[in-house]
Order: structure tokens, then C-alpha cells, then sequence
């Protein structure tokens, strides 16, 4: 059912798209001032191809202005500043009143507390990850991603790399479960290199990814407080290693042409060699960095994954 507005609340309404629409009486003075509408429409609304508009109508009375002097007589002048003059009168008109509809939406759009906030947290965040990218230790020092540090600036962004299991659990699609099992691996491992590696990682699932990747971020490890040697560009060359030599893996593990399958294709477990990890990365975060699971060591092939 459709909700019914009550007399006074359409007569209301009907006001405020009259009010909203205003602006066209700009176009009436013989198109002097058409220009002025599509520029305040832009500015208000945002959008910067009603600014362009703006300038094209300026630059239209502009040289009827400039044909229309004593300077060029003639009727040829006369005549393309009459046309110009009326283009830009009716057809900034009609132009405008096409897209008023348009304007009025996204002007009161705009102007909407709502949207105004969600813009707002938008933009901050995108502050707090140049921030990160440009001047890191200046963006740990401000507590970028740490929501859970009193006086912090988080900027709306989440650490998945220090923040607590509590405050992780404050992600899209985030449990308390899976907020655990994220302390637990970046401990492992060393922290993640972005939170496509987290997923990766803890083999979630695409859409939830997507959908914390607006508040997360995977701030590089501070090695003096971990005591380790890898930096997170080291354990990203890493993951990247492992990737390729389980692709290796599955590629070989492929059957020749033409023969049957029966079941499922998987991954080959091969054995760990040392040169598909950083150096000095222990064998469990190693293992764990492939997306294998450490077994005993065998006694031909060495450490297996």
C-alpha cells in the first residue's frame, strides 16, 4: 500500500519543490542571467558538468555582448548576436527546466543530515588512509585504526593488525569467533599485508571482504614491539611465493588429457622448501602463510605442509 500524505502535508511538500525550484526565474530576463542559474545549481548540487553549463552560457552572452556594439556594425553581426541571444534565452530555458527536476533532488540531496554525515565519514576515512600511506608513523602516533586506544583519532578505521578481538568484532560481517581466530593468525604470521591477505589467510568468504574493506586497514608491524625481523613487505613477497607454488602444486597435480576424473581436483601437499619463505620466518606462520596446515616431519622430504 502506498502511504498517503495528509492535505497540509501535501501542500507542504508542493511548497517546498515550488521553493526548491526557484532558481529558473534566472532564466528570464532574455537569458542575461542564465548563466548564474546553472552556476548555482552546480555549486549547490555538486556536479560539475552544470558548472561547464554555466561557463558555456557566460561565454554565449559574453560575445553577444561583444557583437552587439557600435564596434561591429552590419547585419551579419547583428544577426548571429540576435541568435546567440536567442539560445541562450529559450534554449538555457528549456535546458534548465529539463534538469530542474534533477537539480532539486540533489540539491535537497545534499543538503540532507543524513547524507551530509555519511559523506562526512567517507571523507575521513579516506583522510585516515592517506594518512597511513604517506606519513605512517605520524598516522601511529595520531592512532589511526585504533578505536580502542583512549584519545585516539581512528578516523572510522579499524587496525586489522593491532586493534583488540573486541574492537575488531566492530566490522561488517565480523564475529567474535572470527575476530579470535584474526588475533590468533596475525600472531602466527606476523600480521597481514592488506585485508585481501586476511582473507586470504583465514579463507573468508569475497562478500565479506568487500564489505570490511570500507573500515579496514592492515597498518605495517611495528618491529620493535614484535621482535621480529620480517618487515610486512618481507612476509607479502612471502604470501606471494607460497601463492605461486601452490599453483605449481595444483598444476602438476593436474591429470593428462583426456583421462577421467573422479572427485575433485586439490592441492598437491609437497614439501616446504626454504626458499619459498622470507628468511628467518618460523615454519608454523610459514606453513600457515601458504594456507597449509604444519605436519610432523617426514624422513624423506623433509618438513611437510
Amino acid at each position: 500500500m502506498g502511504q498517503h500524505l495528509a492535505p497540509g502535508a501535501r501542500g507542504q511538500a508542493r511548497t517546498a519543490r515550488l521553493r526548491g525550484k526557484a532558481w529558473l526565474l534566472l532564466t528570464v530576463p532574455l537569458g542575461f542571467t542564465t548563466w548564474a542559474a546553472f552556476l548555482y545549481i552546480g555549486i549547490r548540487a555538486r556536479r560539475v558538468q552544470w558548472l561547464v553549463w554555466a561557463g558555456v552560457y557566460a561565454a554565449t552572452l559574453a560575445v553577444y555582448v561583444a557583437l552587439d556594439t557600435p564596434s561591429h556594425p552590419g547585419s551579419t553581426a547583428e544577426g548571429v548576436g540576435a541568435g546567440l541571444a536567442l539560445l541562450t534565452w529559450i534554449g538555457g530555458g528549456i535546458h534548465a527546466l529539463a534538469i530542474s527536476n534533477d537539480a532539486v533532488r540533489r540539491i535537497q540531496g545534499s543538503t540532507d543530515p543524513v547524507v551530509e554525515a555519511a559523506r562526512a565519514r567517507m571523507e575521513r576515512r579516506a583522510e585516515g588512509r592517506h594518512l597511513l600511506a604517506t606519513q605512517p608513523a605520524l598516522a601511529r602516533e595520531v592512532g589511526v585504526g585504533r578505536p580502542d586506544l583512549a584519545g585516539a583519532g581512528d578516523y572510522g578505521l579499524i587496525d586489522v593488525n593491532h586493534a583488540s578481538a573486541a574492537t575488531l568484532a566492530k566490522l561488517p560481517r565480523m564475529t567474535d569467533d572470527l575476530a579470535r581466530r584474526i588475533v590468533e593468525v596475525r600472531t602466527q604470521t606476523g600480521g597481514f599485508s592488506s585485508v585481501e591477505d586476511l582473507g586470504l589467510l583465514l579463507d573468508l568468504q569475497p562478500t565479506t571482504v568487500d564489505q570490511m574493506r570500507d573500515m579496514a586497514i592492515a597498518a605495517r608491524q611495528d618491529l620493535a614491539d614484535s621482535g621480529s625481523t620480517i618487515s610486512i613487505s618481507v612476509t607479502r613477497s612471502a604470501a606471494c611465493a607460497c601463492i605461486w607454488s601452490r599453483l605449481i602444486d595444483r598444476f602438476q597435480e593436474l591429470p593428462p588429457a583426456g583421462s577421467a576424473v573422479a572427485g575433485p581436483l586439490r592441492f598437491a601437499r609437497g614439501p616446504c622448501q626454504p626458499s619459498r619463505h622470507a628468511p628467518g620466518m618460523d615454519p608454523q606462520a610459514a606453513a600457515l602463510r601458504c594456507g597449509r596446515r604444519p605436519r610432523a616431519a617426514s624422513t624423506q622430504g623433509g618438513e611437510r605442509c
